[in-house]
């Protein structure tokens, strides 16, 4: 049986080498199974980034350790979140996710306590289980429609906290992915979705939230898919030395999220933990045609994740480099 994390403890890496003994090759048939083996684990001091290992360790595929990754990510963006619940953050349009190619309003009402919110949104993560979704929507009041951020005059985004099952919106699933299909993708249509003044976040919902998330996400993900590849190297007895070198890049992942998510010097670092990663799949990839059918083909549909290239982040990564020139 696994152990609980202890209180206030900072040592995951321990954690994981103590608990390396006690997993098994148990097939997990979905997320609330999943989450059931993760909630005895965990306490009420156990940090976001902790949480997005351990559900990655305790994962028996890509897609539930990628999910880890991206909840807990946004367990510790959005604090205005319910502990442990599974949300999804809705900022795609079939134009894009740029603050201009957003459709979808957000309106005061006339009772200044509540918004009305109208539009689509597309590629939502869990769209039909979330139970909360953060909705990206540009502000209809005429005094608020323009800010002047950074320079450039564009529309003003604010994020809007929802419950899923709120009247006036329609969920539904997409085509499934060729690969992590265990993580459904899915479209979202709100039609006068009431919600609370209290629930609209604060300040510049672009730049305060959107633009960030993504380094955010990115540190999240990295952190959980080393835990499933250290699980990995554990059931299956891979060499020493590589599961030193996963437990190496998980560390520096996890001090990644210590620092400024935003300033150029971690995303400098965000590549090179990246770039850890990579090499680590490629080292494991001799490993993976001698592990149990279900993992081999699992890992062939789904570990490609781990070496795609991420455009945002590049652009990102020359704007860092380019701050220090």
């Amino acid at each position: 049986m696994i152990k609980s994390v202890p209180e206030n403890n900072q040592n995951i890496i321990d954690w994981l080498l103590s608990s390396k003994k006690d997993i098994s090759d148990s097939e997990i048939n979905n997320i609330d199974q999943w989450q059931t083996l993760i909630k005895p684990v965990i306490s009420p001091s156990t940090s976001s980034i902790d949480r997005a290992i351990i559900g990655g360790f305790l994962a028996d595929r890509m897609a539930y350790a990628f999910l880890s990754g991206y909840e807990n990510a946004l367990q510790k963006h959005f604090t205005i979140l319910p502990d442990q619940s599974l949300a999804a953050f809705c900022v795609s349009e079939k134009g894009g996710s740029r603050p201009k190619a957003m459709k979808t309003t957000l309106t005061l009402n006339r009772d200044v306590e509540t918004y009305t919110l109208n539009g689509q949104k597309s590629f939502v993560t869990c769209a039909d289980e979330a139970q909360y979704l953060i909705i990206a929507a540009t502000l209809t009041e005429q005094e608020q429609n323009k800010a002047d951020i950074e320079g450039t005059t564009r529309p003003n985004i604010k994020l809007a906290l929802i419950e899923a099952n709120a009247s006036g919106l329609t969920v539904t699933n997409s085509k499934e992915l060729p690969f992590i299909p265990e993580i459904r993708k899915g479209s979202l249509v709100l039609e006068n979705v009431k919600v609370r003044a209290e629930n609209i976040l604060p300040g510049d919902g672009y730049t305060n939230y959107v633009k960030p998330f993504s380094c955010v996400e990115g540190v999240y993900i990295m952190a959980a898919t080393s835990a499933f590849l250290f699980r990995l190297a554990c059931l299956f007895d891979w060499p020493s030395s590589l599961q030193e070198q996963i437990l190496s890049t998980l560390l520096m992942v996890k001090q990644l999220d210590e620092g400024d998510m935003s300033s150029p010097a971690t995303e400098i670092m965000v590549s090179g933990a990246k770039a850890q990663l990579k090499q680590i799949t490629e080292t494991s990839k001799p490993l993976w045609s001698k592990l149990p059918e279900q993992h081999h083909q699992r890992l062939l549909r789904d570990g490609g994740m781990l070496l795609m290239s991420d455009k945002n982040h590049l652009t990102r990564l020359e704007r860092a480099w380019a701050h220090y020139a």
